[in-house]
């Protein structure tokens, strides 16, 4: 291909992105939500987050619970950021099934979050029930520490460290039952090609991958390798993502999966 028509290509590859992106981003704002007439709500606060939640639905039961799950969820990711408060109230829509998640937000989703807009999305029902700091932290890292050089396995994970489980599982046994059962994937593919593989792997694994190099090396490091990108890896830990790899693995075999069950 010629060198002109290449660097025209992406160009225009990436226009698209971004607009894509930004009507993306827009199209699910707490302020578009709240013109759907198709849903009703009750409402309630707590210091960070106003909650919008369906009247008589299992959140609005539990809806004191789910305000002290939230901000001891907003505590400890200041406290992994070493951040004294985050400032911008955050809206938090609550629905009762990944089915009214599509019609709400246009994905059928159990969590979702617009860190642009600060809103934040769950299920919350009989047979789903997700929450925790994980869309939380999408927002106010995104917001605090920036999105210009995030990789999708270092925001994921950072979220997933911050519920500290996956599916009520300890992420290092689960990444272990995971290895044991040859699903664990390499850390490239989840660096290069993250979305081609399957969630329930990808996501529990970046969160253990996350917790190790954050407790191992400290959250300054891992703060620059949110902002700098995977592809800095060697200038900020002085290792390549391959040795980082095989010390987790290490880190991860001295854990129990004796007691798991997660189905694929």
């Amino acid at each position: 291909m010629k060198k002109g028509i290449k660097i025209i290509i992406i160009f225009l590859v990436s226009f698209l992105f971004t607009q894509c992106h930004y009507d993306f981003f827009l199209s699910f704002s707490p302020s578009n939500v709240l013109k759907n007439q198709n849903f009703s709500w009750s409402v309630d606060s707590s210091r960070h987050v106003k909650y919008y939640y369906p009247p008589n639905s299992l959140a609005a039961k539990d809806i004191e619970k789910l305000k002290d799950i939230t901000e001891k969820g907003i505590s400890r990711i200041l406290i992994l950021m070493h951040e004294d408060d985050y400032q911008e109230r955050i809206q938090y829509f609550i629905v009762e099934s990944r089915e009214k998640m599509k019609e709400l937000i246009n994905a059928e989703t159990n969590g979702a979050a617009n860190w642009k807009y600060n809103g934040a999305y769950n299920v919350y029902g009989d047979s789903i029930k997700s929450g925790g700091p994980h869309e939380f932290n999408h927002i106010i890292a995104s917001n605090m520490w920036g999105v210009g050089k995030i990789t999708r396995w270092v925001s994921e994970g950072f979220a997933g460290y911050a519920d500290n489980k996956w599916h009520k599982y300890d992420l290092h046994s689960l990444c272990k039952y995971l290895l044991d059962k040859q699903k664990l994937l390499p850390i490239e593919k989840l660096d290069t090609r993250f979305s081609e593989y399957n969630d329930l792997v990808t996501y529990p694994e970046s969160a253990s991958f996350v917790k190790y190099l954050y407790e191992t090396y400290g959250w300054e490091k891992f703060k620059q390798l949110w902002q700098e990108g995977s592809e800095n890896i060697m200038s900020i830990y002085g290792k390549s993502l391959s040795e980082l790899e095989k010390e987790w693995i290490e880190e991860i075999n001295k854990s129990n999966s004796s007691d798991i069950d997660y189905k694929l």
